[in-house]
């Protein structure tokens, strides 16, 4: 149960930065790290070359961890 109540919390903070991210980033990151896709793959979808899939996985990764730790700053004190 505490293990589902803190899953659920963090995939709350996830949500936020990701609804805030320009559309191609959010795109390009789900595709990778939920469908599983490969960056070549993302890229194909989304007609860009693999080296800007590259940095909209990265960069949206970045956003994310940004708001994890926040978080955990916040819940440490």
């Amino acid at each position: 149960p505490e293990t589902v109540l803190s899953v659920r919390q963090e995939l709350r903070v996830i949500n936020e930065p990701l609804r805030q991210m320009p559309a191609r980033r959010r795109r390009a990151f789900l595709q990778h790290r939920v469908e599983g896709l490969s960056v070549r793959e993302v890229a194909r979808r989304l007609r860009i070359g693999s080296s800007p899939a590259h940095r909209h996985i990265e960069r949206a990764a970045a956003d994310i961890h940004v708001a994890l730790s926040e978080k955990h700053e916040q819940d440490d004190r």
